[in-house]
Order: C-alpha cells, then structure tokens, then sequence
C-alpha cells in the first residue's frame, strides 16, 4: 500500500515503541511456519489456507512471554482472527491484523459490521468476541486510535511488507500509511521523534475511487 502522511504515521510508530518491531517479527516467523506446513507435506501451497496459518501462528507466537512483556493486551476472535489493545501515555490503540488484498491495499470486501466499526474509528472500541464488557471497560478512554497492521506476501510466499495503516471508512480511505522494518533494523534505531514534544497529527485522508484506483 502506497505511503501516505509518512510524518504522521512515524509519529504512531514512535508511540508504540517496540510493538511494531515485536509484530514484525512474530509475523516473519509465523510465514515461514505457514510454509513449512505445506512444505513438509510437499503441497503446493493454497493461498486461501495460508493467511489463516499465519494468523495461527501469530496467535501462538504472541503469547509467549518474550513479546507479551511489553504491555499489550491480545484478543483472539473468530476465524483466528487478532486484536491487540495497547495503551500508553493515555491513548489506547487497537491493532488488528489483516493481510493485504490482491492489489496489497487494506482489504474491503465482505466486511463485517465489527471491521465496519473498527474501520470507522467508531467510538468506542467494538465489544470483541473473547473479550469481556468487564475486560473492554478497561480500555475504554477519550483517546483511542484503531490501526491496522497490513501484511503481504511476495510470489513465493515470503514476507515482503508489514504497514502500520489508521483507516478512515469502510471504502478503503485512511488517515496514514507506514512501513514498518524489519525488526532488527527497528529494534537497533534510535527514535526520531522527541515525545515530549506534544504537535497535533496533520492527516490528509487518502481515497480510492469507485473504480479502486488511488487519487
């Protein structure tokens, strides 16, 4: 998906510090587990069966302490799907999961009203199946943002793309789109954005047209 309000979507990505690179990196091993599904039983791999695996495996790699300390809240929901509720310096993000469609833009299509709400920012956050109202109260805050972490596959089924996208409707708009690197590039950088600097985010909502190509 084409970067969009960069400057904004770096700021996010300051903000959750070593989430981004954490996701990363589960997302990185858990293709390569996918693959080695069908690879061990030397299939061809199905491309409608695929993202389910990574999402199992991103299920699975996420519970382990070593990314779980670092604060976030993780939900699974149905058909394996993931929603992870972060909070820091009195904003809670909700992350979900989702890979790119076939043209790696934030996929539309058959949405649920859920999604619809999520990709809405509608406030507050959606009651997530798996997740209690007592355990949803929690994070319920003034400042929310919903994000979407975007992921894409190349022809051979390797990772080639993880973004941090902030949708804005249910027609594909959104307010920013960034890349997140590899998490050892990530993990080693020093912050380019000093917190203590507080500056309204300037997002310019991006469209797509009826047709689905990008204005």
């Amino acid at each position: 998906m084409e970067i969009t309000n960069a400057s904004a979507a770096l700021r996010i990505l300051n903000k959750l510090q070593q989430l981004p690179p954490a996701i990363y990196d589960v997302l990185d091993k858990a293709t390569v587990e996918a693959r080695e599904f069908f690879e061990t039983k030397n299939q061809k791999i199905h491309s409608a069966l695929f993202p389910s695996l990574v999402r199992y495996s991103a299920l699975r790699l996420l519970e382990d302490e070593k990314y779980k300390q670092i604060g976030f809240r993780l939900v699974e929901l149905s058909n394996v799907g993931l929603f992870i509720v972060y909070q820091r310096n009195g904003c809670t993000y909700g992350l979900r999961m989702r890979k790119a469609d076939e043209d790696g833009d934030l996929p539309i299509d058959n949405l649920s009203e859920t999604l619809k709400q999520f990709y809405t920012q509608a406030d507050p956050f959606p009651r997530l199946p798996g997740m209690s109202l007592e355990e949803m109260d929690q994070f319920l805050t003034p400042n929310q943002m919903k994000l979407v972490i975007l992921w894409d596959v190349d022809s051979a089924f390797v990772l080639n793309s993880v973004q941090l996208v902030c949708p804005n409707g249910i027609a594909g708009e959104v307010h920013f789109v960034g890349d997140i690197p590899p998490a050892v590039t990530t993990l080693s950088a020093k912050p380019t954005v000093d917190e203590a600097i507080e500056e309204d985010l300037e997002i310019t909502p991006r469209r797509k047209s009826k047709t689905g190509t990008k204005e």
